[in-house]
């Protein structure tokens, strides 16, 4: 199984994913690509960073059952042990009851799938996503957020 690094379409085969290219544009492949290229050296600078701290050699493979998730909000929530994100992918607004219209409609999120990581490794998720989203925020000016 393989997956469209571009759209994330899954193919049974190699033939597959190779015909199915050609639905993307010249442009989103060459995205795609650079996008590629910048991960790999950011990957190298970590190595060598953490090279410079006699920290061990680290290599990161995707495994057979690797899945991606396309993430729009999140739902966080802590344990006595741990720390759940859940990963939200769609939002349904809901009408309003005919037997209740004075009661407010709910409103759905669909969870994909849930996190569920040690506190230690939760912030150092929350570290690493501060440093890649400062560095962003100095290439292309500050992301606005709605809470």
């Amino acid at each position: 199984m393989s997956f469209c690094g571009i759209c994330g379409k899954e193919h049974a085969n190699a033939e597959e994913q190779f015909k199915h290219m050609k639905e993307h544009t010249p442009e989103e492949i060459l995205n795609y690509e650079n996008e590629h290229r910048k991960r790999i050296e950011e990957m190298k600078e970590i190595h060598n960073r953490e090279a410079q701290t006699n920290q061990p050699n680290l290599l990161f493979t995707r495994g057979p059952n690797f899945r991606k998730t396309y993430v729009t909000e999140w739902g966080i929530s802590l344990t006595d042990l741990d720390i759940r994100i859940d990963l939200f992918n769609e939002r349904v607004n809901h009408p309003p009851h005919p037997l209740l219209p004075n009661q407010i409609p709910p409103v759905e999120f669909i969870i994909e799938n849930q996190i569920i990581t040690p506190i230690v490794s939760a912030k150092t998720l929350y570290l690493r996503l501060g440093e890649l989203i400062n560095s962003y925020e100095i290439n292309n000016g500050e992301i606005p957020v709605r809470m």
